[in-house]
């Protein structure tokens, strides 16, 4: 008798353990105050609604990021390109892209016209400092990079004549050209872009089955365009 009430005992542990929210603390590299991190945080949002999962965003220079995930800091990364992380082995990465960025050249001269990396080697690009895309694409064949370390800084190296070109991507540049105090300046967006690069979640090896949930709900939010809807509107 004491056996058969102990199986729904066991059972109901075995359930309510199963059913407790993960919480999951990844690192981004966005100000709280910024709009990509305010839809950064609409996703994550999203993607709890359809799961049991629970994601706290951590601000972390993107250099002390790998210590971090090491030592069991952080449990992730929001937004990382394809070969994150090689060095740390079983780090898993979301299949589904969190997002797609297009990298553009934006200038104030007329004359340059640029359509790839390879097209930026004639001139003197300023880059966010950290971003390993441009220091993979261009710091073997360039010899003129300059790392800034903000979106306005590049902006103004280029208004300045210090650089030629400022590569970044319109996730966090457009937000700044929209401040008063650039309003009527002569910076342009060159097309076509430089390139396009999806972007993924990365979990520790322990969070696998946190890892499943996310790409279906990531699924399911592209199939019924909530995650279009989060993209391109303004949350609060």
């Amino acid at each position: 008798m004491m056996k058969l009430r102990l199986i729904p005992l066991v059972f109901l542990w075995l359930v309510s353990s199963y059913c407790i929210a993960e919480t999951l603390v990844i690192r981004t590299g966005l100000e709280e105050a910024s709009k990509g991190f305010q839809i950064a945080r609409s996703l994550a949002d999203e993607i709890q609604r359809r799961t049991d999962l629970t994601i706290d965003f951590i601000h972390l220079p993107s250099k002390r990021s790998l210590n971090y995930l090491e030592s069991g800091i952080i449990d992730g990364e929001w937004s990382r390109v394809a070969n994150f992380g090689t060095e740390l082995p079983g780090l898993i990465r979301i299949s589904e892209p969190v997002a797609t960025h297009y990298y553009i050249a934006y200038t104030i001269n007329k004359d340059i016209v640029i359509d790839s990396w390879e097209s930026l080697k004639p001139y003197s690009v300023a880059y966010l400092r950290g971003w390993t895309v441009i220091d993979n694409k261009l710091g073997s064949v360039h010899n003129n990079l300059i790392p800034v370390n903000s979106v306005e800084a590049g902006l103004n190296f280029i208004t300045a004549g210090r650089a030629d070109v400022f590569v970044s991507i319109p996730f966090f540049v457009d937000e700044v050209l929209n401040h008063r105090e650039w309003k009527g300046s002569t910076i342009r967006a060159l097309q076509a872009p430089v390139d396009s690069l999806n972007v993924y979640i990365y979990l520790l090896p322990k969070h696998a089955v946190a890892g499943i949930k996310i790409v279906d709900a990531l699924k399911s939010m592209k199939a019924d365009q909530s995650y279009d809807e989060i993209i391109n509107g303004s949350p609060e």
